[in-house]
């Protein structure tokens, strides 16, 4: 089974180490990690997975999922925030995420997210669920 290429965009190069052991702890192979978020070589690059810390992308965090989105339609997109409202993971769906992370998450619950993402097409950290939400 091929393995699947993974794109690492962390800002803060301390915890860069830590992400890529996770992923590749969950089966994926990382092609590359950098500091922003660069179309050009994520295009060149084509990885399967983004896993991008939007805490400190250098443009608009939601622009720059859109646009991840429009560039590499086939990727899975999975962000990782400090946000953990129920609102903020609903617009990173909606601009074309397919897994949303708080920064609480444990190695084990990053491992899962991804490969939910890649299996089922989403996943969404249990943390952006409110106390107060409806059950059905």
């Amino acid at each position: 089974m091929e393995r699947i290429r993974s794109y690492v965009v962390e800002a803060q190069g301390i915890f860069a180490p830590y992400l890529v052991a996770v992923l590749a702890e969950a089966g994926l192979d990382v092609v590359h990690v950098g500091n922003s978020m660069d179309l050009q070589l994520m295009s060149h690059l084509a990885p399967d997975l983004l896993f991008v810390d939007l805490d400190y992308v250098d443009a608009d965090p939601l622009e720059s999922i859109r646009m991840t989105r429009f560039m590499l339609p086939h990727a899975v997109i999975c962000v990782y925030t400090g946000d953990t409202r129920p609102a903020w993971a609903a617009a990173c769906h909606l601009a074309g995420a397919n897994c949303v992370l708080t920064k609480r998450a444990d190695s084990e619950e990053i491992a899962t997210g991804v490969r939910r993402a890649l299996t089922v097409g989403a996943y969404t950290d249990k943390r952006f669920e409110t106390p107060e939400s409806p059950t059905c």
